[in-house]
């Protein structure tokens, strides 16, 4: 049975996992499974790379997957690239900045507004079951999916971030889908 703490964090009662800790090991499985990706890229003579820290890179691999999008910047200054995923709304946030420059990671996002709040239990399971995305409920109850994906300063080929792109699409389509049955 799940139940909330007081960062809003969702807990499996008696098992201490919270849905930080659940996704940071998804995401640290992620990257660990793209790395062979990253060396067949490297030795097929691609060298084009995706980083955080020069975020226009980010605009154009999405750009060259066939998407919109658009750079600008967040309340707090950092870069933030908006595009549209599967006809929803999905936002590129950049984290681990200095000084709204040199960003090491992206967060993909989409919130879905509702009437009624997303049972809890219907997000903790959509996550359980689902290997790309990570799932939240706002304090009105609407329901979001991110996904992290840290590039570091060096970056990760294009092919592994267009591979990101095309899970996270699908992950935003399935779980759209699940929120408004």
């Amino acid at each position: 049975m799940p139940a909330s703490n007081v960062a809003g964090n969702i807990i499996w009662e008696g098992q201490g996992y919270s849905m930080t800790q659940t996704f940071i090991k998804a995401a640290l499985l992620a990257l660990a499974l793209a790395m062979p990706w990253a060396a067949q890229a490297q030795a097929d003579g691609d060298a084009r790379m995706v980083t955080a820290s020069n975020p226009q890179t980010v605009v154009e691999a999405l750009q060259s997957a066939g998407y919109k999008a658009k750079l600008t910047v967040d309340n707090s200054g950092d870069p933030l690239v908006e595009t549209s995923m599967s006809g929803w709304n999905v936002s590129v946030v950049f984290y681990d900045c200095s000084n709204n420059k040199n960003c090491e990671s992206v967060q993909f996002y989409a919130i879905f507004d509702r009437p009624e709040p997303l049972p809890a239990a219907l997000a903790v399971g959509w996550s359980a079951r689902k290997r790309f995305g990570a799932v939240g409920l706002d304090e009105e109850g609407d329901p979001f999916i991110f996904w992290d994906v840290v590039t570091g300063t060096e970056g990760i080929p294009y092919a592994v971030f267009e591979s990101v792109i095309s899970r996270y699409e699908f992950a935003v389509a399935d779980f759209a889908k699940m929120v408004f049955e």
